[in-house]
């Protein structure tokens, strides 16, 4: 996202991992709250968070995946960053 939307709070991160020909692929979302704009949910991907609006549809049953934490986010995200490298 841009610079001038400000972030009010992250309700929540999901991961779910999947495996294809023996090799793990992430998929991150988050469900955001923003100050001016009603974008709830975003993917992570190529170093950005993208809009996507299927991320609500998680909570509050995260089958498939999990909720996790910033922290373990930020760690998830480090991981998607060197799979496009």
């Amino acid at each position: 996202m841009n610079g001038k939307d400000t972030i009010e709070r992250v309700l929540f991160y999901h991961l779910d991992i999947d495996i294809f020909d023996n090799e793990e692929e992430y998929s991150l979302l988050r469900a955001v709250m923003y100050k001016d704009k009603a974008k709830p949910g975003e993917e992570y991907y190529n170093g950005e968070w993208y809009p996507f609006k299927g991320a609500l549809s998680y909570y509050p049953d995260p089958t498939p995946g999990e909720f996790i934490d910033e922290a373990r986010a930020k760690e998830i995200m480090k991981i998607i960053d060197q799979e496009i490298i």
